[in-house]
């Protein structure tokens, strides 16, 4: 039970939230035209609200602010945009989206206990799209690599074949003549020593049989250095990347950067005791919201800085990005 000394009813009262979409924490359904109605949004935090107004018999709508982001503090005109904007004018009476805490913006609001904790990071485009490749798995070897492979294959089917053909070894092992299953056995036989799997098939001649141990061992070699350069050519194209924090932005040309405007991480790094930080908002690229930035970062050559968890929900299915988290 909780304590005496909290409230565990609302009854009669009735709350303006401020929301903005944050995927997954909030979504607003498509189609809805009247966004405080709380049944135009779905998500986590709805959810959560939801559950506070079933269990303190509350009720509720919601508030998304003009330009539908957080909101940061503006020195210039001593004032709040976005959600906390409007919490500050007094708008709304609580935000139903969560909110990262900050020393900045615990001087002008109140925020209930933390339910997760989280830092910051960059997503770039890696050197390949290797989702988009898909015959990513053939660059291990050269073409003329798998070119030779193809021809021992087919050479070594045409060899075992002729010695089966013509030695009385396997002409007569069993006691009668049995020729013509060899042509697509012999081709077995050859093409699973590639992927080092046994048959039940083998040259009853001394001859072929030492033929298909020697490409046995040279397929098994070949299939080491395979696997080899297979892991290593995966995880190079993310190794080479000539970013390990943020800072290093500063030191380089080949990525330019930015960061979305009136969002937290921007005024963590503006606020942040390392000048350097500061340099990452003011020379980096003021982006609009998290479609934009998205796009930036898939069109390659392009860093978004954003908080880790945004970014791991965010770019998810894009197997071409590498995330570089900072904390």
């Amino acid at each position: 039970k909780p304590p005496k000394s909290l409230t565990t009813t609302l009854a009669g009262f009735h709350f303006v939230l401020g929301i903005v979409v944050e995927e997954p924490l909030v979504y607003k359904l498509e189609g809805c035209t009247d966004t405080r109605d709380p049944a135009c949004w779905s998500g986590l935090m709805p959810e959560l609200t939801w559950k506070l107004a079933t269990d303190l018999n509350f009720t509720f709508e919601y508030l998304e602010p003009q330009d539908e982001k957080f909101g940061g503090y503006h020195q210039d005109s001593d004032s709040w945009t976005g959600m906390i904007g409007d919490l500050v004018a007094g708008k709304t009476n609580y935000t139903g989206q969560a909110l990262a805490i900050s020393t900045e913006r615990s001087e002008y609001m109140d925020f209930s206990t933390s339910f997760y904790e989280g830092g910051a990071s960059i997503v770039v485009a890696g050197h390949e799209n290797m989702a988009a490749n898909k015959f990513f798995f053939l660059k291990p070897f050269k073409s003329s690599v798998w070119l030779f492979m193809g021809g021992v294959v087919v050479g070594l089917t045409l060899i075992i074949w002729f010695y089966t053909k013509t030695s009385p070894y396997s002409r007569y092992a069993d006691g009668n003549e049995n020729i013509s299953i060899y042509w697509y056995k012999s081709a077995w036989v050859a093409a699973a020593g590639l992927v080092r799997m046994s048959t039940e098939t083998f040259p009853a001649n001394p001859s072929g049989r030492f033929l298909l141990f020697a490409w046995w061992f040279l397929a098994m070699v070949l299939s080491s250095m395979y696997t080899a350069n297979l892991a290593a050519f995966m995880t190079l194209e993310h190794a080479a990347l000539p970013l390990k924090a943020m800072k290093d932005l500063l030191a380089q040309k080949k990525y330019s950067w930015g960061v979305i405007s009136d969002r937290n991480i921007e005024s963590r790094l503006l606020n942040h005791v390392d000048s350097q930080y500061h340099k990452l908002v003011q020379e980096g690229v003021q982006l609009e919201n998290l479609t934009e930035a998205k796009a930036k970062v898939l069109e390659g050559g392009f860093a978004f800085i954003d908080e880790t968890s945004v970014l791991s929900y965010q770019f998810r299915e894009d197997c071409s990005t590498v995330q570089i988290d900072e904390g």
